[in-house]
């Protein structure tokens, strides 16, 4: 496997925009922060996502910090969900350092684009013997 790549830190995830640290675990030294983001278990991040939309950019830099779209119907939809949020973020009246204009892109650390056969089959529109 790749590894585990480090959580982002909040600065980061909130794409440099000022944030309010109403909560009291937030207001903790970011790299202490993002140590705790680390020792969080994998299937614990959508529970520490509710706490508040600063918490959910945090799991998502933990959750989205690998992707890897391969054609899957699995990886369409993530990047219609990622279309979605871009185009929700470019056409929001929102100030820039709204919540809502925080985005899931900020928390992609890798990406990866593989051509798996099984699944380019499954969309006819593609045309890859020209």
């Amino acid at each position: 496997m790749l590894g585990t790549l480090k959580p982002l830190m909040l600065d980061r995830v909130c794409n440099n925009r000022p944030i309010d640290l109403a909560c009291r675990l937030l207001q903790l030294p970011v790299e202490l922060l993002a140590i705790i983001l680390v020792k969080l278990p994998q299937e614990s991040l959508s529970n520490f996502a509710l706490a508040s939309w600063l918490c959910r950019q945090l799991a998502r830099s933990r959750q989205l910090s690998r992707i890897v779209l391969d054609c899957s119907p699995r990886s369409r939809n993530l990047c219609k969900i990622f279309f979605q949020d871009m185009q929700a973020v470019v056409s929001s009246n929102e100030p820039a350092n709204s919540y809502q204009r925080y985005t899931l892109g900020a928390c992609v650390r890798t990406l990866t684009i593989a051509a798996v056969p099984e699944y380019l089959s499954l969309y006819e529109e593609f045309d890859f013997q020209s």
